[in-house]
């Protein structure tokens, strides 16, 4: 896990980002590392910088090999705008070099044993409502299987829209997870084969479903890219999920698209990851107090729908008008010093709470800060070294060449 922020006005963009990594042993057991590397600067020609968050790896590959093979390939290359560097950069990530067929079944198949675990988990708690309902009458087979059945019936969407891995059509599935499924069912749920057999072609369904949608069994990876085009003034950055790559295809979806101009915005603070210290600042409370006193208006029985509403939104516009308006007025005229103090102590707020909760410490380290402008380029703040630099002259003459 990990706390980031980007920050930008009409003088530039800020990247920060903490060094924490969090290493999960199994039965509740981890161990959190600050020494991680998540905020990169393609240098060269370009004006761009690129944060990850989530996942460390793409296909078993970590991600900052991936961003330093795209900086070198792309490395006399010019972006005329950001847009067209994030394009080059998800087709960059198709390259042969990074497909591994093996490993996408692979993680494709954890995530379907995933969604049985979980539709298990649920079921079961089901079948023990229904026993502690009836504690005299055994449950049945039948009754087993009506209960998983319904509970997949409640999960297929009919009309899914939003598909992320399009090439995985339903009959490439069946050729390649068919027997994957019948064998995970048969060694997870205890019942005659005639009534597993009725289980199967729906749970096949839904794990299709699953897996070429966004769902919450998948590692996901954040990439943020952010800065300038060669073209462009004012600095702009997107910022993807990233899965996994099957055949020709990534499983990954655009989460944000920010960019400053004349005429609609002239200053974004958006946080990545964890984010709840930083939109307890920007907005005023916290976010799950602020789900806590919406859910408890919605609760209360004797107020209409268009007065909960409308008390719902009057809290909203009080947050925009109080916190987030005159927040984002400041920013508008932050010199870049200030941009950057500004996103390191957001980090760092991240960071402290982490630390004085017990909650294990998922935020932490030094934070590396990236300031971008047009006529600067990228000038980095602070910045990590695993190593001493005056020890390593070689290496500084080599980056300088």
């Amino acid at each position: 896990m990990t706390a980031e922020i980007s920050i930008l006005n009409k003088h530039g963009i800020v990247l920060a980002a903490d060094s924490a990594v969090t290493v999960n042993f199994g039965q509740g057991q981890a161990k959190t590392y600050n020494a991680v590397n998540k905020l990169f600067s393609l240098g060269g020609n370009h004006d761009i910088g690129i944060m990850i968050y989530g996942n460390a790896e793409f296909m078993d590959i970590p991600w900052e090999i991936v961003i330093k093979e795209f900086r070198k390939e792309y490395s006399a290359h010019t972006f005329s705008k950001l847009e067209d560097c994030s394009q080059f950069f998800i087709e960059f990530l198709k390259k042969e070099q990074f497909k591994n067929d093996i490993i996408s079944k692979r993680m494709i198949k954890e995530v379907i044993l995933s969604l049985l675990q979980k539709l298990l988990e649920i079921s079961s708690a089901r079948l023990n409502e229904l026993q502690a309902s009836n504690p005299e009458v055994p449950i049945t087979q039948e009754q087993i299987v009506e209960i998983i059945l319904g509970i997949i019936t409640e999960n297929l969407d009919t009309n899914n829209d939003v598909i992320l891995l399009k090439n995985l059509e339903k009959n490439i599935f069946n050729a390649e997870f068919y027997e994957y499924c019948n064998t995970i069912l048969q060694e997870n749920i205890f019942l005659s084969a005639d009534y597993l057999g009725k289980i199967l072609e729906p749970f096949i369904e839904l794990s299709h479903q699953i897996i070429i949608a966004k769902n919450t069994f998948d590692s996901v990876s954040g990439v943020v890219i952010g800065g300038y085009g060669s073209s462009e003034l004012f600095p702009s950055l997107v910022s993807y999920e990233i899965s996994y790559s099957f055949k020709d295809d990534i499983k990954m979806q655009l989460t944000n698209s920010n960019s400053v101009d004349l005429l609609n915005s002239d200053a974004s603070i958006v946080p990545f990851a964890q984010s709840d210290m930083i939109s307890t600042i920007l907005t005023g409370m916290d976010p799950f107090m602020n789900e806590v006193v919406s859910q408890s208006i919605i609760g209360l029985k004797d107020l209409s729908i268009d007065v909960k509403n409308d008390i719902i939104n009057y809290i909203s516009e009080q947050q925009k008008q109080q916190f987030i308006n005159p927040i984002l007025g400041v920013v508008r005229t932050l010199a870049l010093p200030e941009l950057a103090n500004m996103a390191e102590t957001l980090v760092n707020l991240t960071s402290f709470k982490r630390h004085i909760t017990d909650s294990l410490e998922t935020v932490g380290g030094p934070v590396d800060v990236l300031v971008i402008s047009k006529g600067d380029g990228p000038i980095w703040i602070n910045r990590k070294e695993y190593f001493d630099i005056s020890k390593n002259l070689e290496y500084y003459n080599r980056k300088r060449r």
